[in-house]
């Protein structure tokens, strides 16, 4: 199926090459959308620095510091069934994913993969505030990283 992506970049980090980081993007988001059977959809991503995810973590969900992955839903379930749905945006601080990425000892694309996964997932109603729903959460991360090439992490 086909989706639009509309990328863009505000980091500075070089931990992985834009190109890189693009076609990892494009990969990993249709390998969800298609194992979820949303059809045409549209999502937008953005990479950022720190300070900007911390900006938007304050603003959004009220907690003054960074976190790895935000999304931004911007339709219902109904309106996903239809093609050219507008599903949101996933923002992804790509400072925090490289050092997760250097903690946790695996490349800085494998953890990029584990965001887009989970914010794109997000953008879908999952969620994993419930043990219930997190452990369905990560079951649906392990499956797609796993579909995409990359090792459950």
């Amino acid at each position: 199926m086909q989706h639009t992506l509309e990328i863009r970049h505000s980091s500075r980090s070089r931990a992985i090459n834009r190109c890189a980081l693009e076609r990892l993007a494009r990969r990993v988001v249709a390998c969800v959308l298609d194992g979820e059977r949303i059809q045409a959809a549209e999502v937008g991503i953005l990479f950022v620095d720190t300070p900007a995810i911390q900006a938007l973590n304050r603003q959004h969900r009220g907690a003054d510091r960074p976190t790895d992955v935000i999304a931004f839903g911007l339709s219902n379930r109904r309106e996903r069934r239809k093609p050219g749905v507008l599903l949101g945006d996933v923002v992804i601080a790509v400072p925090v994913a490289h050092r997760q990425a250097r903690e946790l000892a695996h490349p800085i694309e494998a953890e990029i993969a584990l965001l887009l996964v989970h914010g794109v997932l997000h953008l879908l109603d999952y969620d994993h505030a419930a043990p219930h729903d997190a452990r369905r959460m990560k079951a649906k991360e392990r499956r797609y990283l796993k579909a995409c090439g990359f090792p459950p992490l």
